[in-house]
């Protein structure tokens, strides 16, 4: 059975994703569609706080595990060696989420991640080495990355009588504070 979230919790998604809502008053569920839809880069605050938090459910931590890149890192034969990386903060994080997810962290178990779907669709490369643990999929119900901001249109229904196809998405927002009115 898949999972989704509401056209509320996806509005507060996208609110996260533009920094108008902050990340750290998501729910477990829209963190782990935060976290498919965040753009890797820069901004690490996010990812640490998610994968600090016990409550964070089991499949978001290795969807973000398997977001960081795992293959990059296995080049380097210690956390030594990576330092010398400009983006070893990376190399830092995916350490601490593997060992978080092995240890049993993570006790919310509610939402499936597969490693082989990410890596079949283009996600990921797959790593050489590494432990078997962190390559199964999780538990829980399939909860595939929702566009908040397609499904906060199509779903809106400012759009009606419109094809899906034909949703005019590119470049329009919308908010929390929009399903208000």
């Amino acid at each position: 059975m898949a999972f989704q979230l509401s056209l509320y919790e996806q509005a507060r998604v996208f609110d996260a994703l533009q920094d108008t809502l902050s990340y750290d008053q998501l729910s477990p569920a829209e963190r782990h569609q935060f976290v498919l839809n965040f753009t890797f880069g820069d901004e690490q605050d996010p990812l640490v706080w998610t994968a600090r938090q016990a409550d964070t459910d089991a499949g978001t931590a290795l969807a973000l595990y398997w977001h960081l890149s795992p293959a990059y890192w296995s080049q380097y034969a210690s956390a030594e060696e990576a330092s010398a990386d400009v983006s070893f903060a990376d190399y830092q994080l995916l350490k601490e989420i593997e060992a978080n997810y092995l240890a049993g962290f993570y006790l919310n178990r509610n939402y499936s991640f597969d490693p082989s779907e990410f890596i079949a669709e283009g996600g990921a490369e797959e790593p050489a080495d590494g432990n078997e643990l962190m390559r199964r999929a999780s538990p829980g119900a399939r909860f595939a990355r929702q566009d908040p901001e397609v499904v906060l249109f199509a779903e809106s229904g400012l759009f009606e009588g419109l094809a899906s196809g034909e949703l005019p998405t590119a470049g329009l927002r919308f908010s929390v504070s929009a399903l208000d009115d």
